[in-house]
């Protein structure tokens, strides 16, 4: 089982075991969850969708202003473009 089907296993199950306890034994007797938990959901899809749609390419896009713009401890040491591959590589390795 891959890490990514695990984190989702257990988030699943950790929403619906919840889901499951709310329903049987609520916090509050006044609160609606027909209204309450679509809208909750729906706050959830949209922020896995934006996680996972905007934060890669907010990366990329810094690294790519960095790399213009000579900001980082490579371009410092005047190293040159394979060195800092080679150092780059071990270091995150």
């Amino acid at each position: 089982m891959s890490v990514d089907s695990l984190r989702l296993t257990v988030f699943a199950g950790l929403l619906l075991g919840l889901m499951a306890i709310e329903a049987v034994a609520p916090w509050r007797a006044e609160a609606d969850r027909r209204r309450r938990w679509p809208a909750n959901l729906g706050v959830l899809l949209v922020d896995t969708l934006l996680v996972r749609l905007i934060f890669p390419v907010s990366a990329a896009g810094f690294a790519a202003l960095c790399a213009e713009r000579g900001w980082g401890l490579f371009p410092l040491l005047g190293l040159p473009g394979w060195a800092s591959f080679v150092a780059g590589s071990v270091i995150l390795d």
